[in-house]
């Protein structure tokens, strides 16, 4: 759980004409994080590579034309049904011409039931931005009147629009977009007549769906939007029975379509993944990591497949610490909101460790130190609780689980402080009332405090040991020459405040450690290279050496220093949190002295306004605390993501977000 799963480097060299089902098998496992290999082979034909992503290309632009024949006919994408992977990878000119004799028969259909849907299914009406034609001031007639031009008022996908600039760049052309969403614009588009073969086909490759060339388009853009409206209420005004007749058939074209995108989307997949292979002759080099355990069932898998694909494989060692190497955390379902605080800091790297288990344990206890009340506390865990269980948008469902720990860990303190909606008289505290123990609640943050940074300093000579880096484990600032520091640095500082206290090896030992624990930080390089026999002992001048060694060991101190009374905020914060809660019932005994409804009501109001306005403010701090002072003792981050290769990519990731 502490550190990421561990991961295999594999290498497939596989002949070109397999390399379309190796690529569906690698996506199809879902567990294959593909690496891009093209730059290793850099005299390989490009030209090869670039047809892959022209043809990732088209099978988007397809995949966005099925998409809106499908919002035209009021369907939705659906998930991809059960046994779509095992059907054959589909070829973009197939499945293209399987969608035009949708199309056609869709509009057949349509026709012999006398309904004019054409600007329904052929201009994208209920999704086009059709009255933003309204505001355009180009007078239509003038283009598509003109003898010597060519134009062509249409829809189309709005990703495609730059592509089709480009495909256009050899003619003089005009490209005007007079409406436009997200998905799609109603565009004009215009060229000489002897570019007509050049436009059309352009036209044709970027899914520009024209509307009906005759004179009702011939006019200015708030004429013609008033026209397309029209036909929209006629054919919604068609009897009952065709329409009903209507959305059987689109019922049935519908479950075609829908199959015929997710195959589309497959393909999109693959071929734009291959066009990232790396290439030499007829054989394509394909690199990536997979998680070790995973690694018997895929090779196997691979052979079954073809017995033409070398494997070669590395198990990649936890001390390399490569930060390209995939990380893929390994934490129960209920540090979800830990695990997105980690990651937003940084994701760890592979020979690292993983500290989200690590903030799931001080994150809620630093919140609970400066928020201790019982009744605030069930509040803010009640309010959790509710939208884990029940989130009324997504992603707050982990959200719902980092307020419900810090909820309970405030109601966990707020019977240590006494407190019950900021009232200290309604139950004995557990220790004391942070108001009447200021000091007392000071000295115990600080105390919390250097618990959490020595944590972040043992993480910090584990991380060394897993990088087989001794010198820094033993010598180093955050190694256990640090610690050491540390502790009795601390331990002098005790016994100088608090003479009555008798420390096990007194005053002189600890000086003693000290003073050892700070030789072996100023010499630790000299020391580390003696015991693993590097040579030269010391880089440069022994002068420039020991100078730079006493900087760092200065600011080790200082660090030390700093980092540790950090943590004072954290009583500061109890003791603010016990002031505010005097402070409304100050203000709800003037508002109310007899103490009535308006006292109440002010303490009611004044509760929740310190749960939510001094909540906020104690959660920011408390990620304060963790990010600057618990992280800068041991993570490093910037770690590779783990993205496995999918035959469906959109939707898993939407799954997985």
């Amino acid at each position: 759980m502490f550190l990421p799963q561990e991961m295999t480097h594999v290498a497939l060299v596989v002949p070109e004409n397999e390399v379309l089902p190796i690529t569906e098998l690698l996506s199809e496992q879902g567990i294959f994080h593909h690496v891009d290999s093209t730059h290793l082979c850099p005299e390989a034909d490009r030209g090869v590579a670039d047809r892959w992503h022209q043809e990732a290309s088209a099978c988007s632009a397809l995949a966005q034309r099925i998409r809106d024949l499908l919002g035209k006919l009021g369907a939705d994408e659906g998930e991809p049904r059960p046994g779509i992977q095992d059907l054959p990878v589909i070829d973009v000119a197939v499945a293209s011409s399987a969608v035009d004799d949708l199309e056609e028969q869709i509009m057949e259909r349509t026709q012999s039931l006398g309904l004019d849907l054409d600007g329904l299914l052929r201009a994208g009406i209920s999704e086009d931005p059709v009255e933003s034609i309204g505001s355009t001031g180009t007078d239509l007639s003038e283009v598509l009147g003109l003898h010597h031009m060519i134009a062509l008022l249409g829809s189309m996908p709005t990703n495609g629009i730059e592509r089709l600039r480009s495909s256009l760049k050899n003619i003089p052309f005009v490209l005007e977009t007079l409406g436009r969403s997200e998905r799609h614009s109603i565009v004009l588009l215009a060229a000489p007549r002897n570019s007509a073969d050049v436009l059309r086909r352009a036209a044709r490759s970027a899914y520009l769906n024209p509307l009906r060339e005759d004179q009702d388009y011939r006019k200015m853009p708030p004429e013609i939007a008033a026209i397309i409206r029209a036909k929209v209420q006629r054919s919604q005004q068609a009897p009952t029975r065709n329409r009903g007749e209507i959305e059987g058939l689109f019922d049935e074209q519908a479950t075609q379509l829908r199959d015929l995108l997710w195959r589309v989307e497959m393909r999109a997949s693959i071929t734009e993944t291959i066009a990232h292979y790396g290439r030499r002759r007829s054989a394509y080099l394909v690199l990536g990591w997979l998680p070790t355990g995973n690694l018997d069932s895929l090779t196997r898998r691979i052979e079954q497949a073809s017995d033409k694909v070398s494997i070669v494989t590395e198990t990649s060692e936890r001390h390399n610490s490569d930060p390209r190497v995939p990380t893929t955390l390994r934490n129960p379902k209920g540090l979800d909101a830990f695990e997105k605080l980690v990651l937003n800091y940084g994701r760890p790297r592979y020979g690292e460790i993983d500290p989200t288990p690590l903030v799931a344990l001080t994150f809620p206890l630093i919140f609970g130190i400066m928020f201790g009340d019982v009744g605030q506390g069930l509040l803010l865990a009640l309010v959790g609780g509710y939208l884990f269980t029940r989130p009324v948008q997504k992603g707050l469902a982990s959200l719902g689980s980092l307020i419900l720990a810090c909820g309970v860990a405030a109601t966990l303190f707020g019977a240590i402080y006494g407190s019950v909606f900021g009232m200290e008289e309604v139950i004995r505290p557990l220790w004391i009332h942070p108001m009447e123990g200021i000091l007392d609640i000071l000295v115990f943050a600080v105390a919390v405090g250097a618990v959490v940074l020595n944590i972040g300093l043992v993480c910090s000579v584990f991380n060394a040991r897993l990088a087989h880096d001794w010198s820094s484990m033993v010598f180093g600032p955050k190694g256990i020459a640090g610690i050491a520091l540390y502790w009795s640095l601390i331990g002098l500082a005790v016994s100088a405040l608090v003479p009555t206290i008798s420390l096990p090896l007194g005053s002189s030992g600890i000086a003693l450690i000290a003073g050892v624990a700070a030789l072996g930080i100023l010499f630790g390089d000299v020391l580390g290279n003696v015991i693993t026999g590097r040579r030269p002992l010391v880089v440069g001048s022994l002068g420039t050496h020991l100078i730079k060694k006493a900087l760092e060991l200065f600011e080790t101190l200082l660090s030390f220093f700093s980092n540790t009374l950090s943590y004072v905020r954290m009583g500061a914060f109890a003791v603010a949190h016990g002031g505010l809660s005097a402070v409304m019932f100050i203000l709800a005994e003037v508002a109310s002295p007899a103490h009535g409804v308006l006292y109440w009501i002010v303490v009611a109001l004044g509760n929740i306004v310190i749960v939510g306005f001094e909540g906020l403010i104690v959660g920011i701090q408390t990620l304060r605390l963790e990010y600057y002072e618990f992280f800068s003792k041991f993570f490093r981050a910037g770690g590779t993501e783990y993205k496995p290769l999918r035959l469906f990519p959109r939707t898993d990731n939407e799954a997985t977000s």
